[in-house]
């Protein structure tokens, strides 16, 4: 009996802890304006850009970036952890931020951090520079 009630305790935190995430991702911002947080496709990649004030941020390495950036883009890179802190916190919160890396993986690391960091509306490109770079050439 004892191992169900800490069974049914475990599911109601998970749960309740679950829905406290979810609320804080989709919620609002000190100013009352809803906060975004959008993994993107390529193909979006225009209207996300369209906004003026978007703050672009690859978050690959030096030597990844010889290889060419979307235009705009500001390197920091995010292996580099407390550079890429450091970095971030002189970024406008209230302004969006499109992050990517290589095809996804590092990138994904930043938008977490951006999202737990009070940033309103922040996008993470789905395949990163390799699908730009693809999308590029046709």
């Amino acid at each position: 009996m004892r191992t169900i009630s800490s069974a049914l305790i475990l599911l109601f935190a998970v749960f309740f802890n679950s829905c406290a995430e979810a609320q804080e991702e989709n919620g609002s911002n000190a100013t009352g304006k809803d906060r975004v947080f959008e993994k993107i496709e390529v193909s979006e990649l225009d209207r996300i850009l369209a906004n003026n004030e978007i703050q672009i941020i690859d978050v690959r390495t030096e030597n990844e970036i010889s290889q060419g950036m979307i235009p705009g883009a500001r390197n920091i890179d995010v292996m580099q952890w407390d550079y890429f802190v450091n970095e971030v916190e002189q970024l406008d919160r209230e302004n969006p931020v499109l992050v990517y890396c290589k095809v996804g993986g590092r990138s994904a690391k930043a938008f977490a951090y951006l999202n737990e960091n009070g940033f309103s509306e922040v996008y993470d490109l789905k395949g990163g520079y390799d699908s730009w770079k693809r999308d590029q050439q046709h």
